[in-house]
Order: structure tokens, then C-alpha cells, then sequence
């Protein structure tokens, strides 16, 4: 069983914030918190068996509600060390291919991208000079699909972009611009 089915299971029996929570990225921080409420392993049928076995073990679960957002934020604060990690140990890798694969990733996008527009117009003209109302509707068919094939594509471009700028000018500022988790942070003490 994983964290998410026993949150389901969790959520039908009356704890919706804690089951929710275990849908969640921080699903097996928030697992480990309510293995530990009710003594027992952080895996989802240990918690299970103690919830089927006593009947007060859902009050437990459901005190922990106050703690879910900590828990979570602690969760995406420990996963956005480890992706600032790899993305600091790339800046300074040796391997051209390893400090470039963003900027790579983005320019072959944007080429594919050009080569398709290329496409498309060339396939317009040949509709209209053809006369062709099947070729119209084909267009209008492969422009529905490309619209599902570029969206993942384009996203990962425009927040590398969005994020290199960002850094390129704290570092041409001779500054550093604090990170998500320090900028939450920094709004949740009312100095940010």
C-alpha cells in the first residue's frame, strides 16, 4: 500500500487534512509523523493495522492537523535544497555538457519549434495554392496535438530563462537574491 491509498482510506473516516497531506509530495514526512503519534513503523499498513485495531488512533491522526503545514513546508524546503544542490554542482561541473544541458535544452527547443512554424506555414501555402479544404482541416488537427506536445517543452524553457536572469543579475549586482523557500520565509516573519 502506498502513503496516497492509505490518505484516501484516512480521508473516508474523518481525518481530511492529515489523509490529505499523504497525497502529497510530503507524503512519507507526514507518514513518519503519524507512525510516530501512533508507535508503530512509518509504512502505510503499519498505520493502517493501528487504525483498524483502535479506535482512537484517528483522534491521534487528527491532532496532528496543526502540523501538517510544517511538515510540508519542511518537505519542499528539504527537496528545493537538493535540486539548488545538483543545479550548484552543475554550474562548476568540468563537463561542458553538464554546466549547458538547460541552455541546450532550451535551444533545441526553440529550434524544433522554428522547424515546425517553417512546416506549418509551408503547409498553409501549399493548402491555399491547392485549394484543398482537407488540408485546412489537417492543419487545424496537427495544431491541436502540437498545442499538448509543446506545453511541457516551452514550461521548462521559460522558468530555466525566467530563473538564469534572475541569477545572472544578482551575480552581475554582486548580490544574491534569496531563494523561494527564503522569501516565504521572509514573508511569514513580515521582513520580506
Amino acid at each position: 500500500m502506498a502513503w496516497a491509498s492509505l490518505g484516501k482510506k484516512l480521508i473516508a473516516l474523518g481525518a481530511p487534512v492529515v489523509g490529505g497531506a499523504l497525497g502529497g509530495p510530503a507524503g512519507a514526512a507526514v507518514g513518519g509523523a503519524i507512525g510516530a503519534a501512533l508507535g508503530v513503523d512509518a509504512e502505510p499498513a503499519a498505520v493502517e493495522a493501528a487504525v483498524a485495531a483502535d479506535p482512537a488512533a484517528l483522534d491521534r491522526i487528527n491532532d496532528l492537523a496543526p502540523q501538517v503545514p510544517a511538515l510540508i513546508y519542511a518537505e519542499m524546503s528539504r527537496q528545493l535544497s537538493e535540486v539548488n544542490r545538483t543545479m550548484r554542482a552543475e554550474l562548476v561541473a568540468h563537463s561542458p555538457l553538464q554546466r549547458l544541458w538547460r541552455p541546450l535544452w532550451g535551444l533545441g527547443a526553440n529550434l524544433v519549434w522554428t522547424a515546425t512554424g517553417i512546416a506549418l506555414v509551408a503547409a498553409i501555402v501549399v493548402a491555399i495554392v491547392s485549394g484543398e479544404p482537407a488540408g485546412f482541416t489537417a492543419i487545424a488537427t496537427a495544431l491541436g496535438y502540437l498545442m499538448w506536445f509543446y506545453t511541457a517543452p516551452l514550461a521548462v524553457v521559460g522558468v530555466v530563462a525566467w530563473g538564469r536572469t534572475s541569477e545572472k543579475t544578482a551575480a552581475l549586482a554582486g548580490k544574491t537574491d534569496p531563494g523561494l523557500i527564503e522569501a516565504v520565509a521572509g514573508r511569514i516573519a513580515g521582513t520580506g
